[in-house]
């Protein structure tokens, strides 16, 4: 049967994401901003790092690359040019942090920057570094896994598939660890999703086609969270991170 596109559909999470945050950025124009402060004003926040992609058919695409950084108390402004750096390259702010007193209800936004790489530019499994500094603190952070190269890569034809076939994906790299299990469905029509019975052994991914799903093209989708262990966290109170890997499959069901 078909099941709840709000509590299934891989990407919805990501999607309403952006959509919060484009809110955010129109509403931050319009509201005061404090006084800025320098990077000894956040030696109590909490720092969060995420990496996320979503690739179509095996094809390149961006890895992002987020970073938050969240005063504990206050709306504090960091200074202008105080950038993270990610192995030595700069972040592109997105904002400084700053008091939003408008239809959000008088929340804060946090200091946060981006940046973007493709993904087969990424290596294997490393550290990766974020540091920010000025005359006044020094913030470190070095996250194991968050990017690497990864590939999921079918054992059968894209196309067709039939009901009650069975599927087999490996995953590569093939010592990456998992946080949670695999998200996986097949889209045939917009917010209609059919949840495959999925079966993952280390790095390998098994997962039957449901016998209910009609016949015709269909796109099946698959999210990955690959384990990004922190291994230095300096300078804030704590630090988190977090990958979601999302790849879409464009395939036909066929009885």
């Amino acid at each position: 049967m078909p099941i709840a596109a709000a509590t299934k559909n891989p990407f919805a999470l990501r999607a309403a994401a952006v959509l919060r945050a484009s809110f955010v950025v129109a509403a931050l124009a319009a509201c005061g901003c404090e006084h800025p402060v320098p990077l000894s004003a956040f030696a109590r926040a909490e720092l969060h790092v995420f990496s996320w992609a979503t690739l179509e058919d095996g094809a390149d695409g961006p890895v992002h690359i987020d970073l938050w950084l969240r005063a504990t108390s206050g709306c504090p402004t960091l200074a202008s040019g105080t950038y993270p750096l990610l192995d030595g390259e700069p972040l592109s702010v997105v904002s400084w942090g700053e008091n939003n007193n408008t239809f959000l209800a008088g929340g804060c936004a946090s200091a946060s920057f981006t940046t973007m790489r493709p993904a087969s530019s990424l290596g294997p499994l490393h550290d990766t570094r974020f540091e920010m500094s000025d005359e006044t603190h020094r913030i470190v952070v070095v996250v194991h896994g968050l990017l690497a190269h990864r590939t999921l890569t079918p054992r059968q034809a894209r196309q067709p598939l039939t009901p009650g076939q069975t599927l087999v994906f490996d995953w590569s790299p093939a010592d990456d660890a998992f946080d949670l299990e695999p998200q996986i469905a097949f889209n045939p029509m917009v917010n209609e999703y059919y949840e495959p019975e999925v079966q993952r052994m280390g790095t390998v991914i098994q997962l039957t086609v449901p016998d209910d799903i009609p016949d015709g093209p269909t796109h099946l989708q698959l999210s990955f969270f690959p384990s990004s262990p922190v291994t230095e966290c300096t300078g804030v109170t704590t630090c988190s991170d977090g990958v979601a890997w999302n790849e879409g499959v464009s395939t036909v069901i066929a009885r």
